[in-house]
């Protein structure tokens, strides 16, 4: 009888360790979820997007920086045409931000792409042209 009792008071001494257990790990599985929820995500600018390049420094400006950077020997092409050239992004335009659009929480980045969420305010229009 005593090795049925010893058997059993084990038996619930194990359930218990793996219960704890479980908890632990769902816990940590929540906190995860919600870090990665709770994040930031930076928009890119997107490949349409219309910039300023210079053949000479063969670098693209940002076109809200065209008084700063840029002058008239520039041309206009899309992002994507840009690098495909093998241009850089100007330093000074990357350290003001001009080629990341909007942050925003990774919940309301995942709204706003599968459930149809409005959307904030876009650095740049569907044209490509700059939303300034």
């Amino acid at each position: 009888m005593k090795s049925s009792q010893a058997g059993q008071t084990l038996g619930k001494r194990l359930l218990r360790i793996l219960g704890n257990a479980g908890g632990y790990l769902l816990g940590l599985a929540i906190l995860g979820v919600l870090g990665v929820l709770g994040s930031e995500t930076v928009r890119t600018m997107p490949d349409h997007a219309i910039v300023l390049v210079d053949t000479q420094a063969h670098v693209y400006h940002g076109i809200p920086n065209a008084d700063v950077c840029g002058d008239e020997s520039m041309s206009l092409m899309t992002a994507r045409e840009a690098r495909d050239l093998g241009y850089e992004p100007c330093p000074r335009c990357r350290e003001d931000g001009l080629f990341a659009g909007r942050t925003c929480s990774a919940i309301r980045a995942l709204a706003e792409d599968y459930l149809r969420f409005p959307r904030g305010r876009e650095r740049w229009n569907d044209d490509g042209t700059w939303n300034w």
